[in-house]
Protein backbone atom coordinates (compact mmCIF):
# COMPACT_ATOMS: atom_id res chain seq x y z
CA UNK A 1 0.00 0.00 0.00
CA UNK A 2 1.22 3.43 -0.85
CA UNK A 3 0.24 4.96 2.45
CA UNK A 4 2.50 2.47 4.18
CA UNK A 5 5.45 4.36 2.67
CA UNK A 6 5.18 6.63 5.68
CA UNK A 7 6.07 3.63 7.82
CA UNK A 8 9.20 3.31 5.77
CA UNK A 9 9.90 6.99 6.23
CA UNK A 10 9.08 7.56 9.88
CA UNK A 11 8.78 4.17 11.54
CA UNK A 12 10.13 1.70 9.05
CA UNK A 13 11.16 -1.87 8.86
CA UNK A 14 14.41 -2.80 10.59
CA UNK A 15 16.52 -2.33 7.47
CA UNK A 16 15.32 1.23 6.99
CA UNK A 17 15.45 2.40 10.58
CA UNK A 18 13.07 3.57 13.26
CA UNK A 19 13.06 7.35 13.81
CA UNK A 20 14.56 7.61 10.28
CA UNK A 21 17.85 6.20 11.55
CA UNK A 22 18.98 3.09 9.61
CA UNK A 23 20.35 0.15 11.61
CA UNK A 24 19.46 2.11 14.70
CA UNK A 25 19.92 -0.68 17.26
CA UNK A 26 23.50 -1.47 16.23
CA UNK A 27 24.44 2.18 15.75
CA UNK A 28 23.10 3.22 19.15
CA UNK A 29 24.90 0.31 20.77
CA UNK A 30 28.16 1.35 19.12
CA UNK A 31 27.72 4.99 20.05
CA UNK A 32 26.45 4.85 23.66
CA UNK A 33 28.53 3.11 26.30
CA UNK A 34 26.50 4.14 29.36
CA UNK A 35 24.22 1.13 30.11
CA UNK A 36 21.49 3.27 31.68
CA UNK A 37 21.25 5.65 28.71
CA UNK A 38 21.46 2.72 26.30
CA UNK A 39 18.63 0.89 28.08
CA UNK A 40 16.36 3.95 27.81
CA UNK A 41 17.10 4.34 24.12
CA UNK A 42 16.50 0.67 23.45
CA UNK A 43 13.24 0.91 25.33
CA UNK A 44 12.04 3.66 22.98
CA UNK A 45 13.19 1.62 19.96
CA UNK A 46 11.34 -1.48 21.19
CA UNK A 47 8.14 0.48 21.72
CA UNK A 48 8.42 1.91 18.21
CA UNK A 49 9.11 -1.53 16.77
CA UNK A 50 6.05 -3.07 18.42
CA UNK A 51 3.83 -0.16 17.35
CA UNK A 52 5.05 -0.38 13.75
CA UNK A 53 4.39 -4.12 13.52
CA UNK A 54 0.90 -3.71 14.98
CA UNK A 55 0.07 -0.92 12.54
CA UNK A 56 1.36 -2.93 9.59
CA UNK A 57 -0.94 -5.79 10.58
CA UNK A 58 -3.93 -3.44 10.91
CA UNK A 59 -3.27 -1.83 7.55
CA UNK A 60 -3.15 -5.13 5.76
CA UNK A 61 -6.62 -5.78 7.13
CA UNK A 62 -7.78 -2.28 6.15
CA UNK A 63 -6.51 -2.95 2.63
CA UNK A 64 -8.58 -6.14 2.41
CA UNK A 65 -11.67 -4.31 3.65
CA UNK A 66 -11.19 -1.48 1.16
CA UNK A 67 -10.85 -3.98 -1.65
CA UNK A 68 -14.11 -5.66 -0.62
CA UNK A 69 -15.93 -2.32 -0.51
CA UNK A 70 -14.59 -1.48 -3.96
CA UNK A 71 -15.65 -4.77 -5.51
CA UNK A 72 -19.34 -4.05 -4.99
CA UNK A 73 -21.23 -1.48 -7.04
CA UNK A 74 -23.21 0.98 -4.95
CA UNK A 75 -21.28 0.79 -1.67
CA UNK A 76 -22.40 3.86 0.32
CA UNK A 77 -19.92 6.63 0.97
CA UNK A 78 -20.45 6.21 4.72
CA UNK A 79 -18.97 2.70 4.58
CA UNK A 80 -15.76 4.06 3.06
CA UNK A 81 -15.56 6.93 5.53
CA UNK A 82 -16.01 4.60 8.52
CA UNK A 83 -13.02 2.58 7.34
CA UNK A 84 -10.94 5.72 6.74
CA UNK A 85 -11.68 7.05 10.23
CA UNK A 86 -10.44 3.79 11.78
CA UNK A 87 -7.33 3.83 9.59
CA UNK A 88 -6.47 7.44 10.45
CA UNK A 89 -6.98 6.83 14.15
CA UNK A 90 -4.62 3.85 13.99
CA UNK A 91 -2.01 6.04 12.33
CA UNK A 92 -2.46 8.84 14.85
CA UNK A 93 -1.98 6.46 17.79
CA UNK A 94 1.32 5.26 16.39
CA UNK A 95 2.39 8.77 15.46
CA UNK A 96 1.98 9.77 19.10
CA UNK A 97 4.24 6.91 20.14
CA UNK A 98 6.91 7.96 17.67
CA UNK A 99 6.76 11.59 18.66
CA UNK A 100 7.16 10.58 22.31
CA UNK A 101 10.05 8.32 21.35
CA UNK A 102 11.78 11.10 19.45
CA UNK A 103 11.50 13.34 22.52
CA UNK A 104 13.04 10.56 24.64
CA UNK A 105 15.95 10.36 22.19
CA UNK A 106 16.62 14.07 22.49
CA UNK A 107 16.48 13.90 26.28
CA UNK A 108 19.16 11.21 26.27
CA UNK A 109 21.39 12.01 23.29
CA UNK A 110 23.86 14.87 23.24
CA UNK A 111 23.75 17.23 20.21
CA UNK A 112 26.92 15.58 18.89
CA UNK A 113 25.48 12.05 19.23
CA UNK A 114 22.28 13.16 17.55
CA UNK A 115 24.28 14.68 14.70
CA UNK A 116 26.23 11.46 14.18
CA UNK A 117 23.09 9.32 14.04
CA UNK A 118 21.16 11.64 11.73
CA UNK A 119 23.87 12.92 9.38
CA UNK A 120 22.25 13.02 5.91
CA UNK A 121 25.48 12.04 4.17
CA UNK A 122 26.12 8.97 6.32
CA UNK A 123 26.27 5.79 4.25
CA UNK A 124 23.37 4.17 6.09
CA UNK A 125 21.16 7.26 5.81
CA UNK A 126 21.89 7.74 2.11
CA UNK A 127 20.90 4.12 1.46
CA UNK A 128 17.67 4.60 3.38
CA UNK A 129 16.78 7.71 1.38
CA UNK A 130 17.48 5.81 -1.82
CA UNK A 131 15.10 3.02 -0.76
CA UNK A 132 12.28 5.43 0.02
CA UNK A 133 12.79 7.48 -3.15
CA UNK A 134 12.86 4.30 -5.22
CA UNK A 135 9.51 3.23 -3.75
CA UNK A 136 8.05 6.66 -4.45
CA UNK A 137 9.32 6.67 -8.04
CA UNK A 138 7.83 3.23 -8.71
CA UNK A 139 4.48 4.40 -7.34
CA UNK A 140 4.71 7.58 -9.42
CA UNK A 141 4.90 5.43 -12.56
CA UNK A 142 2.53 2.59 -11.65
CA UNK A 143 -0.51 4.47 -10.36
CA UNK A 144 -0.85 7.00 -13.25
CA UNK A 145 -0.72 4.09 -15.71
CA UNK A 146 -3.60 2.46 -13.89
CA UNK A 147 -5.51 5.75 -13.81
CA UNK A 148 -5.03 6.08 -17.56
CA UNK A 149 -6.72 2.69 -17.93
CA UNK A 150 -9.62 3.91 -15.80
CA UNK A 151 -9.95 7.06 -17.92
CA UNK A 152 -9.96 4.98 -21.11
CA UNK A 153 -12.58 2.69 -19.61
CA UNK A 154 -14.75 5.65 -18.58
CA UNK A 155 -14.69 6.98 -22.15
CA UNK A 156 -15.50 3.53 -23.51
CA UNK A 157 -18.41 2.53 -21.28
CA UNK A 158 -20.00 5.80 -20.10
CA UNK A 159 -22.20 7.17 -22.87
CA UNK A 160 -23.69 10.09 -20.93
CA UNK A 161 -21.35 13.07 -21.62
CA UNK A 162 -21.96 14.71 -18.25
CA UNK A 163 -21.33 11.52 -16.28
CA UNK A 164 -18.28 10.76 -18.39
CA UNK A 165 -16.75 14.16 -17.67
CA UNK A 166 -17.57 13.78 -13.98
CA UNK A 167 -15.72 10.44 -13.88
CA UNK A 168 -12.72 11.84 -15.74
CA UNK A 169 -12.56 14.80 -13.35
CA UNK A 170 -12.60 12.38 -10.41
CA UNK A 171 -9.62 10.55 -11.94
CA UNK A 172 -7.70 13.82 -12.17
CA UNK A 173 -8.59 14.76 -8.59
CA UNK A 174 -7.37 11.43 -7.28
CA UNK A 175 -4.13 11.66 -9.25
CA UNK A 176 -3.48 15.15 -7.85
CA UNK A 177 -4.03 14.01 -4.26
CA UNK A 178 -1.83 10.97 -4.90
CA UNK A 179 0.99 13.14 -6.22
CA UNK A 180 0.60 15.49 -3.25
CA UNK A 181 1.01 12.76 -0.67
CA UNK A 182 3.99 11.22 -2.46
CA UNK A 183 5.63 14.64 -2.48
CA UNK A 184 5.00 14.91 1.26
CA UNK A 185 6.51 11.47 1.91
CA UNK A 186 9.62 12.59 0.04
CA UNK A 187 10.23 15.31 2.63
CA UNK A 188 10.48 12.88 5.54
CA UNK A 189 14.24 12.70 5.81
CA UNK A 190 17.02 14.55 7.65
CA UNK A 191 18.32 16.11 4.45
CA UNK A 192 15.14 17.93 3.44
CA UNK A 193 13.19 18.39 6.67
CA UNK A 194 14.32 21.17 9.00
CA UNK A 195 12.14 20.00 11.89
CA UNK A 196 13.55 16.49 11.80
CA UNK A 197 17.08 17.93 11.65
CA UNK A 198 16.50 20.29 14.54
CA UNK A 199 17.87 18.86 17.79
CA UNK A 200 15.63 21.25 19.72
CA UNK A 201 12.43 20.63 17.71
CA UNK A 202 9.36 20.56 19.95
CA UNK A 203 6.50 18.11 20.24
CA UNK A 204 4.20 20.77 18.76
CA UNK A 205 6.41 21.03 15.66
CA UNK A 206 6.29 17.28 15.15
CA UNK A 207 2.54 17.29 15.62
CA UNK A 208 2.25 19.92 12.91
CA UNK A 209 4.23 17.68 10.56
CA UNK A 210 2.04 14.63 11.11
CA UNK A 211 -1.16 16.68 10.98
CA UNK A 212 -0.18 17.88 7.51
CA UNK A 213 0.53 14.34 6.41
CA UNK A 214 -2.78 13.10 7.82
CA UNK A 215 -4.65 15.86 6.01
CA UNK A 216 -3.16 14.74 2.70
CA UNK A 217 -3.89 11.12 3.53
CA UNK A 218 -7.55 11.94 4.21
CA UNK A 219 -7.70 13.84 0.92
CA UNK A 220 -6.35 10.75 -0.86
CA UNK A 221 -9.07 8.63 0.74
CA UNK A 222 -11.77 11.17 -0.12
CA UNK A 223 -10.79 11.52 -3.77
CA UNK A 224 -10.65 7.73 -4.17
CA UNK A 225 -14.19 7.49 -2.80
CA UNK A 226 -15.27 10.24 -5.20
CA UNK A 227 -13.76 8.26 -8.09
CA UNK A 228 -15.53 5.09 -6.96
CA UNK A 229 -18.91 6.86 -6.65
CA UNK A 230 -18.65 8.56 -10.07
CA UNK A 231 -17.90 5.24 -11.78
CA UNK A 232 -20.48 3.34 -9.76
CA UNK A 233 -23.23 5.82 -10.60
CA UNK A 234 -22.41 5.79 -14.31
CA UNK A 235 -22.06 2.03 -14.83
CA UNK A 236 -24.57 -0.76 -15.23
CA UNK A 237 -24.08 -3.95 -13.23
CA UNK A 238 -22.47 -5.58 -16.25
CA UNK A 239 -20.17 -2.62 -16.95
CA UNK A 240 -19.17 -2.54 -13.30
CA UNK A 241 -17.23 -5.80 -13.66
CA UNK A 242 -14.63 -4.05 -15.82
CA UNK A 243 -14.68 -0.90 -13.68
CA UNK A 244 -14.19 -2.85 -10.45
CA UNK A 245 -11.22 -4.67 -11.94
CA UNK A 246 -9.65 -1.36 -12.98
CA UNK A 247 -10.23 0.11 -9.52
CA UNK A 248 -8.61 -2.83 -7.73
CA UNK A 249 -5.02 -1.64 -8.16
CA UNK A 250 -6.04 1.91 -7.28
CA UNK A 251 -7.63 0.71 -4.05
CA UNK A 252 -4.33 -0.98 -3.18
CA UNK A 253 -2.54 2.31 -3.65
CA UNK A 254 -5.08 4.08 -1.47
CA UNK A 255 -5.16 1.60 1.39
Amino acid sequence: MITMLVIGALMAATGVGYFLIPNIKDRVKGLISDPIRLAKLNGAILTAEEASKALDKKYKEYGKQLNELTKQRGTPEAAFMALYVDALEAFKEVQEIFIEGRIVFIEILTPKEFSILTAPDAKETAKREEQVQDAIEKATVKVPKNLDKISELAVEIISDPEKQQSALAAVQNYQKSFEDILQEYGKWNYRNNEVLRDYQATEAQFQELVDKLNEKRLNLYTTFTELYIRLSDACTDEEWKAAAKALKDTSKATG
